[in-house]
């Protein structure tokens, strides 16, 4: 099996590279600058121009998407960058995809199609009505949309994937600005967060990605893909503070009407917003369709990551 990835250089992307390769898949990076990863070089991708396009997925059995632009809390990209990045080129290459006869699409969304958060209400399923309420989500939505209809009667199907935040050693994003925090005191504030946060480690997501590859269920298939469990703040700064520091550190129960104070004053409510509300995600479908199980449980996932400090 040949299989194409794009974002190659990213915290996913050059994870996936070397999980393929260990599985005996041959792997074609692509990113949009030149470079080498692990000796190969880079296929440089220019969505824009079809027949190269074209040219370079000759052979390829799937593509794995992950190039775009992500998410930012503060929305500094606006609608148009957004769909430009992640809906437009999302679809170039499904339809050179299609040309060229790959026989499947895997399209990395994102669970901001389904919505912000679940405050009050049930987790996250693959048949709610989508609710992005970000330029990010809406892209995200819009390029699936298209995936649909442009693959649609084709022989090249379709996996699209909505995971939540993806952890793991050397994590970008909220989750390494919490890691830091973490290895750097040994009391916090953090006691009384006690909404679930779904979540999804970065080996369950390569395991995962690779049963895509392979598996008859996925085909034309969107499905929602996070840890079996949802931990509480409150425990998963308890087991980062447990495995960073050896001995139980203090997590304190402030009352979170207090704590939301700060962020407030210096002008960070949007991130606190994010930071403390409750998501979670039903997964059933993936494991169900898939025959798959996470390989990894959520609290060995964060101890991994811990470790990787």
């Amino acid at each position: 099996m040949k299989v194409a990835i794009t974002g190659v250089t990213g915290f996913v992307g050059r994870r996936l590279f070397n999980y393929l390769n260990s599985h005996g898949i041959e792997v074609l990076p692509f990113s949009r600058r030149p470079g080498l990863i692990d000796g190969t070089e880079y296929q440089i991708i220019d969505y824009a121009d079809e027949a190269k396009l074209q040219a370079q997925l000759v052979g390829v059995d799937a593509v794995v998407h992950l190039g775009g632009l992500a998410h930012k809390i503060d929305e500094s990209y606006s609608l148009e960058e957004y769909i430009a990045a992640n809906t437009s080129n999302t679809l170039a290459l499904a339809k050179a995809s299609r040309d060229t006869q790959v026989k499947r699409f895997i399209f990395v969304s994102s669970i901001a199609v389904n919505g912000a958060d679940t405050n009050d209400r049930q987790p996250f399923l693959e048949e709610d009505i989508p609710n992005p309420v970000t330029y990010y989500g809406q892209s995200k939505l819009l390029a699936e949309d298209g995936i649909k209809d442009i693959l649609k009667n084709s022989s090249t199907d379709f996996v699209i994937l909505r995971p939540p935040l993806i952890y793991g050693p050397d994590c970008p994003g909220n989750f390494q600005t919490l890691l830091r925090l973490v290895s750097a005191m040994r009391i916090l504030p953090f006691g009384s967060l006690e909404k679930r946060k779904s979540m999804l480690y970065i080996e369950n997501f390569l395991d995962a990605i690779f049963c895509s590859l392979r598996s008859s269920g996925a085909a034309n298939q969107i499905f929602i893909l996070g840890d079996r469990e949802a931990l509480t703040l409150k425990e998963i700064i308890d087991i980062l503070m447990a495995e960073l520091h050896g001995i139980k550190a203090l997590n304190l129960p402030i009352n979170p009407s207090i704590l939301k104070l700060l962020p407030m004053i210096i002008g960070k409510q949007e991130q606190w917003q994010k930071f403390t509300a409750q998501l979670e995600v039903n997964s059933d479908k993936f494991y169900r369709m898939n025959h798959w199980q996470p390989p990894y449980n959520a609290r060995e996932g964060l101890k991994q990551t811990a470790k990787g400090i």
